[in-house]
């Protein structure tokens, strides 16, 4: 028995618009997000404001003893040019900050065409630096840390392998169980990040 094309055909359009609708379902649950590296042209600093506006008096004290200059690249990025740029779509939120590289880095949930950047005068480039999936939030997952009494610090003796917990990895590939057994355990250090 030979079937008619005319009946063969309607299930298969059927297909085809039911996987097109699958598709574009399952392409508008991806919660792409974009981020930007907008670097200023200056910090728009007439004069060098004094270093503790701006800076710890520690660690002012602790460039003074090393011999490192304050200069300008010390000095926080414009405010106002970060609510400029945050001002120009309703979806942009502010990442970070570099005051180093006099730069903002902003993340958005839609690309952004880099001619919205450069229509503001005081941007120097804009840079899309990331596109992917947005991080699925922490607090879905479980992490155990080690229960230890209140006020009982850690000393070489009581430290395990087990004590590192989730961050055993790095703390081995760094070497830091050598350190701490000849009881260096960074007391009165502070880091920059």
């Amino acid at each position: 028995m030979r079937m008619n094309k005319k009946y063969l055909s309607i299930p298969l359009v059927l297909i085809f618009f039911f996987s097109l609708g699958l598709c574009s379902t399952l392409s508008a649950q991806k919660a792409d997000i974009y981020k930007y590296a907008i670097y200023f042209k200056e910090k728009n600093v007439r004069k060098m404001p004094s270093p503790t506006t701006f800076l710890s008096r520690k660690a002012v004290k602790r460039r003074k003893i090393i011999g490192i200059a304050i200069g300008l690249e010390d000095v926080p990025v414009n405010r106002n040019y970060v609510n400029e740029v945050l001002k120009l779509r309703g979806d942009i939120k502010l990442h970070g900050l570099s005051k180093w590289k006099n730069c903002a880095v902003i993340e958005s949930a839609d690309s952004t065409p880099m001619d919205v950047f450069k229509k503001l005068s005081f941007i120097k480039s804009a840079d899309c630096i990331f596109k992917g999936m947005a991080p699925k939030l922490t607090a879905t997952r479980q992490i155990s840390e080690p229960k230890y009494p209140k006020n009982n610090k850690l000393t070489p003796n009581k430290l395990k392998k087990s004590d590192y917990g989730q961050t055993f990895a790095q703390s081995s590939m760094l070497n830091l169980s050598f350190l701490h057994r000849k009881g260096l355990w960074g007391q009165k250090v502070h880091v920059a990040v």
